[in-house]
């Protein structure tokens, strides 16, 4: 799925990042956190073609 939805560690775009996306869910670390679309750990940093501002 990461592959599908061009998933990548750290984001271009500052504005557009999985810390601040609609499908993230911060988790018990403050390294990582859940995505609802990638089904599992992401970074806050990261992005994917999904992305979707709160």
């Amino acid at each position: 799925m990461r592959e599908t939805r061009g998933y990548i560690e750290q984001s271009r775009n500052l504005n557009e990042q999985c810390g601040n996306c609609a499908f993230f869910r911060s988790g018990e670390h403050s390294n990582c956190g859940e995505c609802d679309i990638l089904g599992g750990t992401v970074n806050p940093q990261g992005y994917c073609d999904s992305w979707a501002g709160k």
